[in-house]
C-alpha cells in the first residue's frame, strides 16, 4: 500500500513538472510570436509614417533662385564621447549633479555634465582659455575623437546648400574646414586662421556614469571663443546682405555671448548694433532668430529688447521655448526642463510666448517653430508670407533623423515613434484631443487667425551624433515655406 502510495505521488510530481514546463514552453512561444507581431505593427506603422512625411516633403518645388544670408559664428568642432572624456580627464562621478551659472574648474564641469547628462538636455557654455585647453588636448587622443565644421551659421549654412540654396555666412571660414566648405557657401570675411574649438561631448541612451543614467541621447558643449562672443563679422555681414538682398536673414549663434566677460559696454554696442540693423531691414526679407541654450539673466533680457521684437520668425528647442516664455512672461530662467515634455504643455507654453512676444514685436512675429525629439511643431499666422507648413514639419522632421543617423535614406528598421495615439491641445481642457493618424501623420489645425501643424518624429535609433540636430532641423523647416 506505501509502495503503491509513494508510485503515485512520483507520478503525480513528473505529471506536475511535466505540466510546468508545458505551460513554460506554450507562453514562451506566445510571447515570442506576441513579440514579433509587436514589432511588425510598430515597423508597418513606422514604414506608413515615413511614406507620409515624403509624399509631403516631395510635393513643394523649392525656391532656391534667390539667396539666403546667415549669422553668425563660425569654429571648430571637437567631437568626443563625453563619459569617456570624463573619466580620462581623472573626474569622478559627483555626489550631487549641480547647475553652475559660471564653470570655473573640472569639478564644475564634472557636477554640470552630469547635471545635463542625467536630464536628457543640450547645452552649451562658455569656460576659460586654460580649462578648455586642458580638456581638448586629453579629448584629441581619445578612440573616435575627430574634427568637423562647426558653429551655427556654417551648419546651417551647409544644409541650406545641400538643398541647392546659395548662403551668405557671417563669419570669418579657417583653414582647417576650407575643404569641407560646400561651393554655394560664401563667408563674409573670407577664409583666415581661426582657432575657436568647440568640445562637443556626446551622451547616448542607456550609458551612464555612476549614478547618472542617459534617458535621451544628446551633448553637452563647452567652448572658449575670441571672435565670435563681439560679433566681429557683423559688420561684413551687413554689407553682404544690403549688396545680395537675400529672400531670408537668419540670425544664430548669440549664445556665444552669452556668460562671457566683456569690458564694461561692449556686449551692449553690439547688440544695439544689431538691433538697429535688423529694424531697418525691409519687410521683403524674411527674418528667422534662432534660439539656443542661455544660463545668463542679462543676455536674455537684450535678447528680448534688442532682437525678438525685430524679426518674423522664431526657432527653438523643447528647453529653449519654456526658458525664454519663463524670461518674457516672469524675467526668471529655467535651469532644466522637461527633455520630453508632453505635447499640450508645449502648445500651451508656445500660445503664452506667442502672446506675449506679440505685446513688444515691431515687425509682427507671424511663425514659431519648435523642434523636440518626439514631433515638430511650426505655428503661422494665416494669411503671413510663410507658406506650405506641413510640408515645413516634413521635412523638419525627416532631415532631424538624416543628421542624428547620418544617412540620405531613411532605414524604418532604424526609427521609433514617440508620438502618443492622440495628444491634448491644452493641458487646461484634456478633452480637446487630436488623434495620431499614421497614414496622414501630420496634423494641422486653426486657432483663431492662426495655424499650428505637428509632425511625429521617425526617432533615430542609431545614433551617429546629436550635435547640429537644431541647425539641420531649423533650416529644413523653412525651406519649404520661403
Amino acid at each position: 500500500m506505501a509502495t503503491t502510495l509513494q508510485g503515485n505521488s512520483q507520478t503525480m510530481s513528473t505529471f506536475t513538472v511535466l505540466r510546468h514546463l508545458f505551460l513554460a514552453i506554450s507562453f514562451g512561444i506566445f510571447g515570442y510570436y506576441y513579440y514579433n507581431n509587436y514589432l511588425n505593427i510598430e515597423r508597418q506603422r513606422v514604414n506608413n509614417v515615413l511614406h507620409g512625411l515624403l509624399l509631403e516633403e516631395r510635393s513643394v518645388n523649392l525656391s532656391t533662385e534667390k539667396a539666403v544670408a546667415v549669422g553668425f559664428g563660425a569654429c571648430v568642432d571637437l567631437f568626443v564621447d563625453g563619459i569617456p572624456l570624463v573619466n580620462a580627464l581623472g573626474l569622478k562621478p559627483p555626489k550631487e549633479a549641480k547647475y553652475h551659472n559660471n564653470i570655473q574648474s573640472l569639478e564644475d564641469v564634472a557636477e554640470m555634465f552630469a547635471f545635463f547628462l542625467s536630464n536628457g538636455a543640450a547645452a552649451e557654455r562658455y569656460v576659460s582659455n586654460e580649462l578648455l585647453s586642458v580638456m581638448v588636448e586629453k579629448a584629441a587622443q581619445l578612440e573616435g575623437a575627430y574634427l568637423a565644421m562647426g558653429g551655427n551659421a556654417p551648419v546651417i549654412s551647409k544644409r541650406f546648400a545641400i538643398e541647392g540654396f546659395t548662403v551668405h555666412v557671417g563669419a570669418k571660414g579657417s583653414e582647417k574646414m576650407r575643404k569641407q566648405v560646400h561651393k554655394n557657401i560664401h563667408f563674409s570675411q573670407g577664409f583666415g586662421e581661426n582657432d575657436d574649438i568647440h568640445l562637443i561631448l556626446e551622451y547616448k541612451v542607456g550609458e551612464q556614469w555612476g549614478p547618472y543614467v542617459v534617458n535621451r541621447a544628446n551633448r553637452f558643449i563647452l567652448h572658449s571663443d575670441k571672435n565670435n562672443p563681439e560679433l566681429r563679422s557683423l559688420e561684413s555681414f551687413m554689407e553682404v546682405v544690403e549688396k545680395v538682398q537675400p529672400q531670408t536673414v537668419l540670425i544664430g549663434g548669440l549664445q556665444m555671448l552669452d556668460n562671457f566677460k566683456f569690458e564694461e559696454g561692449v556686449r551692449e554696442e553690439r547688440m544695439n548694433k544689431m538691433r538697429d540693423w535688423l529694424r531697418g531691414l525691409p519687410a521683403s526679407i524674411k527674418i528667422h532668430f534662432e534660439m539656443a541654450s542661455f544660463g545668463e539673466v542679462a543676455m536674455m533680457k537684450s535678447l528680448i529688447e534688442n532682437i525678438v521684437p525685430y524679426v518674423d520668425s522664431l526657432g527653438m528647442n523643447e528647453q529653449e521655448l519654456p526658458n525664454i516664455e519663463s524670461m518674457i512672461r516672469d524675467g526668471t530662467i529655467i535651469e532644466v526642463a522637461d527633455s520630453n515634455p508632453r505635447t499640450a504643455t508645449v502648445l500651451d507654453n508656445l500660445r503664452s510666448l506667442i502672446q506675449n512676444v506679440e505685446l513688444v514685436s515691431q515687425r509682427g512675429l507671424s511663425r514659431v517653430h519648435v523642434h523636440t525629439l518626439a514631433y515638430q511643431a511650426i505655428w503661422t499666422k494665416k494669411g503671413s508670407m510663410w507658406k506650405n507648413t506641413r510640408a515645413g514639419c516634413a521635412k523638419a522632421s525627416l532631415v532631424a533623423h538624416r543628421h542624428v543617423c547620418g544617412v540620405k535614406e531613411i532605414n524604418a528598421d532604424n526609427a521609433k515613434l514617440l508620438m502618443d495615439d492622440s495628444f491634448s491641445l491644452t493641458t487646461k481642457n484634456t478633452d480637446k484631443r487630436i488623434s495620431f493618424n499614421e497614414h496622414a501623420p501630420i496634423s494641422c489645425w486653426e486657432e483663431r487667425e492662426n495655424e499650428i501643424c505637428i509632425a511625429p518624429v521617425l526617432v533615430c535609433t542609431k545614433v551617429k551624433q546629436t550635435a547640429g540636430g537644431g541647425d539641420n532641423i531649423t533650416p529644413a523647416g523653412l525651406m519649404p515655406q520661403l
